[in-house]
């Protein structure tokens, strides 16, 4: 299965902090309370991997360097990136 693999391009400073959930996040099919792991802040222009889109406003993603889950607006992601 190949995933889309996306730049992070948060309008405001203040999106830069993303909820950081626990890897069963992917198993379950709604994020819950309780898979919450923390904040993790992320720059603009980080590379971020699709891990799984329900079709809504947000999905779960990787974040490349650091291998984090990661919830994150549609609307915060900007250019594709080539696997190559």
């Amino acid at each position: 299965m190949q995933f889309k693999k996306y730049l992070f391009n948060p309008k405001t400073r203040d999106r830069e902090n993303l909820p950081k959930l626990a890897p069963e996040a992917l198993e379950c099919d709604e994020v819950e309370v309780r898979h919450q792991a923390g904040v993790l802040r992320l720059l603009k222009g980080e590379p971020l991997t699709v891990a799984r889109d329900h079709g809504g406003s947000t999905i779960l993603a990787w974040t490349d360097g650091r291998k984090d889950l990661v919830l994150v607006e549609k609307s915060q992601l900007g250019e594709v990136l080539s696997w190559e």
